[in-house]
C-alpha cells in the first residue's frame, strides 16, 4: 500500500506563531489516513523570508499531493505553492474537502480563530 506524501500549504505570515497550531492540527488529522506529511510550519525560525520558498518548493517536489488550509487565498506564498504544484502536475486540494477534517471540532475551532485574525 502506497503512503502518500502530502504537503500542507497555508497562510503563515502575520499570524500568531505563524499559524502553527492549524498546521499541526491538520497534520494530525491527515496522518490518521496513513499519509506522510511535509509540514512547512516545522521549519526553524530565523531565516530571511525569501530563504524559505526554495525549501518549500523542494518539499512540494517530494510530495504526491498538496493540501491547502483555510485562508490560503490570503497568502501570496500559499498561492505560489499551489501554482507551482499545479505546474508540476501535483494534485492540489483544499483540506476542507476531507470529511474527517471538517468534522473535527478541534479543527473547526482552530480554523474559525485563524479566519477571525485575517
Amino acid at each position: 500500500m502506497k503512503h502518500h506524501a502530502v504537503y500542507i500549504a497555508g497562510k503563515m505570515t502575520g499570524l500568531p506563531d505563524k499559524g502553527r497550531g492549524l498546521f499541526t492540527k491538520a497534520e494530525e488529522v491527515m496522518s490518521a489516513f496513513g499519509w506522510r506529511i511535509l509540514n512547512p510550519a516545522m521549519l526553524p525560525d530565523g531565516l530571511a523570508a525569501e530563504k524559505y520558498m526554495p525549501i518549500c518548493m523542494a518539499m512540494i517536489d517530494a510530495c504526491d499531493v498538496l493540501m491547502l488550509l483555510p485562508g490560503w487565498t490570503n497568502s501570496p506564498g500559499a498561492k505560489l505553492e499551489a501554482q507551482y504544484a499545479t505546474y508540476q502536475g501535483i494534485p492540489v486540494h483544499e483540506v476542507e474537502s476531507l470529511v474527517p477534517f471538517r468534522a473535527s471540532p478541534m479543527i473547526r475551532r482552530s480554523t474559525e480563530a485563524e479566519t477571525e485574525d485575517e
